[in-house]
């Protein structure tokens, strides 16, 4: 049995969305371990987001994405951007409470990725948490300087999976 985790974004607590998105993973066979409604600090959200060069640009080039796909240029430097969002980021995921989950059962992270959709909602497909709850872009969300909201966070591998639950969990 492998081991994913989630966080459930403030904009999913305040909406009250938690009940219909725990529910989503425990239709789809996973189970919830362990549950915690918290608030992030800056310091425990800054760890949450790689500071790596690539990850930093590939933020970057998902906003070059979706500029594109509205026919317009995105051309800022790649790096600088990327750190920008990420203060973007914790500074967003600080703002209120968030529902961390530890889930369990085959394939955990990649049915957990799979349920969650595009990290940009307004191109996640309906049936995705993201395509049918979000309300929010890529785009939109670099125009207004501030973090997409997107309302779930989850870890991309097994070693991030489990960095995140023992910092949550212990």
């Amino acid at each position: 049995m492998e081991q994913s985790f989630i966080f459930l974004k403030p904009d999913a607590v305040r909406r009250g969305l938690c009940g219909e998105i725990i529910e989503r993973f425990e239709r789809a066979g996973l189970v919830v371990t362990a549950m915690r409604l918290m608030q992030l600090t800056e310091e425990q959200a800054d760890k949450f987001y790689p500071n790596d060069k690539e990850w930093l640009t590939m933020l970057t080039k998902k906003v070059k994405e979706a500029f594109a796909a509205r026919g317009e240029s995105f051309d800022k430097d790649e790096l600088a951007h990327g750190k920008q969002v990420k203060a973007y980021l914790v500074k967003y995921v600080t703002s209120g409470p968030v529902l961390a989950v530890m889930l369990e059962g085959n394939d955990a992270i990649k049915i957990t990725r799979k349920l969650i959709g595009s990290t940009d909602a307004a191109a996640s497909a309906p049936g995705t948490i993201r395509g049918d709850y979000g309300n929010d872009s890529v785009y939109m969300a670099t125009k207004e300087k501030r973090a997409n909201m997107n309302l779930i966070h989850a870890a991309g591998d097994e070693k991030e999976a489990k960095a995140q639950i023992k910092m949550i969990f212990g």
